[in-house]
């Protein structure tokens, strides 16, 4: 019975010890593809990132809403994710009645140029307003501009 045992255990253990190389072969490397093929990925900007505005921003009262729309060129080295405007309306005395947010969903390419549309809903004393420009990353600092080289202005509001 303990010849029976050992024997066994002897038997396992010799398995074991060539199973052990047939398992532990490295792939064959030359048969693998890039996930990306020969695209390069560039990370998104991370802490503060730069914009060219055009300014001003087109701003209409269309029935109950306040519409305004601003094109934006991305001045960055890298990609900016979800770009995104806060506009906040003020009354008179300053104080704060309304606002509305815009977003540009995916990556904002370098030198990309594209439209947020804000909707706020229209109140009664709306007078002066404010924008705050950020990403799903950081800050954006944005800079003025009259014209964005290269815009389209026919397809002003449309994603490109």
């Amino acid at each position: 019975m303990i010849r029976a045992r050992f024997g066994f255990a002897v038997a396992l253990a010799v398995a074991t010890m060539t199973a052990v190389p047939v398992f532990a072969q490295a792939p064959d490397v030359s048969q693998l593809k890039p996930i990306l093929g020969d695209k390069k990925f560039v990370p998104p900007v991370k802490g503060q990132a730069t914009l060219d505005i055009k300014w001003p921003p087109t701003t209409k009262k269309l029935k109950d809403m306040v519409v305004t729309t601003i094109e934006v060129k991305n001045t960055s080295p890298g990609p900016i994710a979800r770009v995104t405007v806060d506009e906040t309306w003020y009354d008179k005395g300053g104080n704060t009645i309304a606002g509305g947010k815009g977003i540009i969903s995916g990556l904002l390419q370098p030198d990309e140029v594209q439209t947020v549309t804000i909707e706020t809903p229209w109140k009664v004393g709306m007078l002066s307003n404010n924008y705050n420009f950020s990403h799903v990353n950081g800050t954006i600092k944005p800079n003025r501009v009259k014209e964005i080289p290269g815009a389209d202005t026919k397809d002003a509001g449309k994603k490109k």
